[in-house]
């Protein structure tokens, strides 16, 4: 798994850009919702409803919804004989009636205390890291809160992800490709092996662009369904086939705005079930079937990436274990070891001065590493190119053994 890079400057762009789309109407449907909480549970009377805002628990709550989304809100709990046609004209005395009601939400207990602190805390929770100190305290305020399917239903409601993740016509709200492009990752982060760059016609239509991963998911943690850091640029496979809605959590698995395989665990390849050590003789015909691709800590085994290892293999988590990331490569990505085997078998120490010395854009091993192996040996650039971290790890690896370069 490769880190995504982005520098503070970029971050408190991307951060107020975010913020301007999403935070103000977020905001509204939020203070709504409490609204109608709070006539439902009598806290406020019919007429209340209809206010700019009011004060519940110390805090100054706006009531500026649009009453187009207000109707749309009211409709998801309203049964059919009480649904509201017209948005102009909503019965807000029908709220206090439980006859009003789906029944599902006729006897739901709202739980406006939480509802209040997703409230207090809405900026966090769309702008900060799941790492910070804000986020990490609100969600142990919220364990095993708003976990029932009428919760979910409601915080659907507010933390609207396809208005800004899900590009269709109408859609002027659309905020993926500017995050995409904001986050300058053209490789699924995961795996580093698909390409997920963002392709735009002449019109601004997305043609391609990530599937962004709730770290958090959105079964499991519905309110973070647009926070911005919770958002990871994946490819289709590692999203939706692999990770889908396991329950990830910043304790057990890597995340991505913060860590890396860096320093941690490398890709080491094995010919003929041995450690590659020893120079290949000239006239050994080296096969695909006869490698085989691993990935090994350097030094204790980070648990975030090899799972626990005092659990049985099957309850282990980490990142290995999800993405099967192993499994992968040495299923698919022989071939490219074998390119890179094959690159230091047949050039010399000879051959890279002589690059040196005759292309003046070739000024030092990095230059070169690019030249032989189309890929990039800095950490910072894994996210250009499919397969940088494995590359780099077992060009590394056998350079031990032929010493060409570095």
């Amino acid at each position: 798994m490769n880190k995504i890079e982005i520098n503070s400057t970029d971050e408190t762009n991307l951060v107020n850009l975010y913020k301007s789309y999403v935070l103000k109407d977020t905001r509204s449907k939020l203070a709504f919702v409490i609204f109608i909480i709070a006539r439902k549970q009598r806290i406020i009377n019919e007429i209340e409803i209809i206010y700019k805002s009011f004060s519940l628990k110390g805090i100054t709550i706006d009531n500026d919804l649009t009453p187009v989304a207000r109707k749309t809100f009211l409709n998801l709990l309203f049964n059919d004989k009480n649904k509201i046609k017209n948005s102009n004209s909503i019965e807000y005395s029908k709220i206090g009636r439980k006859n009003s009601y789906k029944k599902s939400f006729s006897s739901y207990i709202f739980d406006i205390d939480s509802f209040v602190l997703l409230y207090s805390h809405l900026e966090d929770i769309i702008t900060k890291r799941l790492t910070s100190f804000e986020i990490k305290t609100l969600l142990t305020k919220l364990i095993g809160k708003l976990k029932s399917t009428q919760d979910q239903i409601i915080l659907d409601f507010v933390f609207d992800y396809p208005k800004y993740f899900h590009q269709t016509k109408s859609n002027t709200s659309y905020f993926g490709v500017k995050l995409a492009k904001a986050l300058s990752t053209n490789v699924c982060v995961y795996c580093n092996r698909e390409y997920i760059s963002t392709i735009l016609d002449d019109n601004g239509k997305k043609h391609i662009s990530p599937a962004f991963d709730h770290f958090l998911s959105q079964s499991e943690y519905p309110y973070m369904a647009i926070s911005l850091f919770n958002l990871i640029p994946s490819c289709y496979s590692c999203n939706s086939q692999l990770k889908h809605n396991k329950p990830f959590n910043i304790n057990d698995y890597l995340y991505p705005f913060e860590d890396s395989y860096e320093g941690k665990a490398e890709f080491k390849t094995y010919w003929n079930k041995s450690f590659l050590s020893p120079e290949i003789p000239e006239s050994e015909l080296v096969n695909v079937n006869d490698l085989k691709i691993e990935i090994k800590p350097i030094s204790t085994p980070e648990p975030k990436i090899f799972g626990g290892l005092s659990f049985p293999q099957n309850e282990r988590k980490g990142n290995l274990k999800v993405f099967q990331t192993e499994l992968v490569y040495d299923s698919i990505h022989r071939d490219s070891v074998l390119e890179i085997i094959t690159q230091f078998r047949v050039h010399s120490k000879k051959d890279i001065e002589s690059l040196k010395t005759s292309y003046s854009f070739i000024k030092n091993d990095a230059d070169v590493y690019q030249f032989y192996f189309k890929n990039y040996l800095d950490e910072k650039d894994f996210n250009k190119r499919p397969l940088a971290r494995m590359t780099r790890d077992i060009a590394m690896q056998i350079n031990v053994i032929y010493n060409l370069f570095i």
